[in-house]
């Protein structure tokens, strides 16, 4: 409801309640840092990560406080530091947590020093930092600034996804085709082209009932990424049932 102050004042009161478990109160001090960081206040927001962290140590709530503190990192640019943390994640007991860590990870180790002092990436993270603070406008304008700019860094696929994922939520069908299929036609052989291609068929299965194209982008996954999860998942669905005579 666009109402930040009033539920930081929510928060403050509970948090003020002396017999609070120690699970709770960092899972208040974690929404509390979400809406700073909503806010633009990142130093508080920090603060808040950190105590909610450090009063739940090893368990879940206290990993899910580590990895936002590491993308808040990563948001303002201090990329080594986050991936040191996100590195600690990646044995996280939480598979989601660890998998969120990873592909994070991933995506710094393949991008930090592609240029002398990491343009390129400082505009991909505050990107998505302006995504978490409901600046879609402006996220996308540095999204277009990057794919103007830099079309040939390694980040394009990343940056094309991202705003595919943008259009997807502004219902924008069209724009996001013609994003995923960039990267379809472009960059497929890059760590998001199945991903790409996958949702492309998707789109063309369940959106648009093109079921000729969809079928298109499916053999694509079939046959040119019989690694990915999505030519295992298609296979074994499409696989002709054996009869027994």
């Amino acid at each position: 409801m666009n109402k930040s102050d009033d539920a930081i004042e929510l928060l403050n009161k509970t948090l003020n309640i002396s017999t609070l478990k120690p699970l709770l109160k960092g899972s208040l001090k974690i929404e509390y840092a979400d809406i700073l960081v909503l806010k633009g206040e990142t130093d508080e927001a920090i603060l808040e990560y950190a105590q909610a962290e450090k009063m739940n140590e090893n368990n879940e709530i206290g990993h899910d406080a580590k990895f936002k503190r590491a993308k808040l990192a990563f948001y303002t640019g201090n990329f080594e530091w986050a991936q040191a943390q996100l590195d600690v994640l990646k044995a996280s007991t939480s598979q989601l947590i660890a998998n969120d860590a990873f592909q994070l990870s991933m995506l710094i180790k393949d991008n930090i020093g592609l240029d002398s002092n990491e343009t390129a990436l400082k505009y991909f993270a505050k990107s998505e930092m302006m995504l978490q603070q409901n600046k879609t406008n402006e996220a996308l304008i540095l999204l277009d600034t990057l794919e103007n700019n830099y079309n040939t860094h390694s980040l394009i696929d990343e940056v094309l996804f991202l705003k595919a994922s943008i259009f997807e939520k502004e219902e924008k069908t069209e724009l996001q085709i013609k994003m995923l299929e960039k990267i379809s036609e472009k960059y497929a052989s890059d760590l998001l082209g199945d991903d790409a291609i996958y949702k492309l068929a998707q789109i063309y299965d369940f959106q648009l009932n093109d079921k000729e194209k969809a079928q298109k982008y499916y053999k694509r996954i079939m046959f040119d990424f019989q690694g990915s999860i999505y030519a295992v998942s298609y296979t074994h669905l499409t696989l002709p049932t054996k009869r027994i005579v």
